[in-house]
């Protein structure tokens, strides 16, 4: 069947060489102004208006107004807040970059309400000193001209005497695995501000899982035994992280039924592993390239030239044929053509025989490459 795309994509049919099960795309873009491919690589902004949106909906920084309740995160964030309320001193938060530890740490403090909070984002402190500045800074505290032990005190004193008040204080320490033991050894004497009303202070430990390996040091054992409860951040599984895509274009105003595509979706979903940092790049990306080359809709080609250019290869066959299963027809099977087929640029794959063969032929030992550059998808 002759390809049906516009003037300005020519589609040549999907290639496949069984003898290695290699999956040679072979796209050209052509026809597109090299100012706009220039627009896309040097990553200028998004012109909202292009997908009818009225906000930003994928920010690189945390973002309170768009979040998404998944699972992993509303638990968290249940626990942590019952944690403070049963009155637990020290708390610990953990979760691989980019599952939104920040970002639970930021809706912690805005559902506890009216507490006295310091939220540390950077712990690479060169001592006790510096720690002990850094949180009366944040809680807008007196901290210059004071030695240590002055700047301790003052601390234990605005901490005391906000308990008296009636007044929770939370100090919430972000990549925390960075704190050397004396540092934490520090924060386990600040939890020990107590009476016998209850806590004075709660502290609250968010880093990468390697802080739990600082935590099992002998010499910590006795934070070890102060802990209140551990809780880890996972990754969104395929439904949720597709989900969490569509959320962000409904808040940002848009339709998500007409800005990605299921086979973009499935895509992203499975080439990011859920993680919500990764998610909101490669979505960012796809919109601007989308809007780069004039494509209608974020469909399977867009998706996947984004994912490549910012790193993202399909290394082997067992991990494309997984993606290529994950990704659902857009017509019935027995109904395709047999070759690939577009609607133009920004349209649906259609798969046709020669793909579903595929999709059954590849093994685990076999080698699938697919290469992308700027100028589209290119013959590996």
């Amino acid at each position: 069947m002759a390809c049906t795309a516009r003037p300005q994509c020519r589609c040549q049919e999907l290639r496949l060489n069984r003898s290695s099960f290699r999956r040679i795309w072979t796209i050209r873009l052509e026809g597109i102004s090299s100012a706009r491919r220039q627009r896309w690589g040097s990553g200028a902004s998004m012109n909202l208006a292009y997908f009818h949106l009225h906000a930003r909906p994928f920010r690189p920084t945390p973002d309170t107004s768009s979040y998404y309740p998944a699972a992993t995160h509303e638990n968290a964030l249940t626990k942590l807040i019952q944690a403070i309320a049963d009155d637990e001193g020290l708390l610990v938060l953990t979760g691989a970059p980019g599952t939104g530890k920040t970002l639970v740490g930021h809706l912690l403090l805005a559902r506890l309400g009216d507490v006295a909070a310091a939220f540390i984002t950077n712990c690479r402190f060169a001592s006790r000193a510096e720690l002990l500045r850094g949180m009366l800074f944040d809680l807008s505290q007196p901290h210059q001209g004071m030695n240590e032990q002055d700047m301790r005190f003052a601390l234990t004193e605005y901490l005391l005497g906000n308990f008296a008040r009636g007044q929770k204080s939370v100090i919430l320490l972000d990549e925390a695995q960075d704190l050397s033991p004396d540092l934490l050894e520090e924060l386990r004497l600040l939890g020990n501000l107590e009476s016998s009303r209850g806590k004075a202070v709660h502290v609250v430990l968010m880093g990468q899982p390697s802080l739990l390996e600082s935590l099992r040091r002998p010499e910590l054992a006795s934070l070890q035994q102060r802990i209140g409860g551990r809780w880890q951040l996972e990754m969104l599984s395929l439904h949720e992280a597709a989900d969490y895509l569509q959320h962000h274009i409904r808040v940002a105003g848009g339709n998500p039924e007409e800005v990605f595509s299921g086979e973009a979706l499935s895509i992203l979903a499975e080439r990011t592993a859920g993680v919500p940092r990764l998610l909101n790049q490669a979505a960012a990306a796809c919109m601007a390239l989308a809007e780069s080359v004039e494509a209608e809709t974020i469909d399977a080609e867009v998706a996947l030239e984004a994912l490549t250019a910012l790193g993202y290869e399909m290394d082997n066959a067992e991990e494309a044929g997984e993606l290529i299963s994950a990704m659902p027809p857009a017509v019935p099977m027995a109904a395709v053509p047999e070759h690939l087929s577009r609607s133009g640029v920004g349209g649906k794959y259609r798969l046709g025989a020669e793909l579903n063969n595929f999709r059954q032929s590849v093994g685990p030992a076999s080698v699938l490459h697919a290469d992308f550059g700027p100028q589209g998808l290119m013959e590996s």
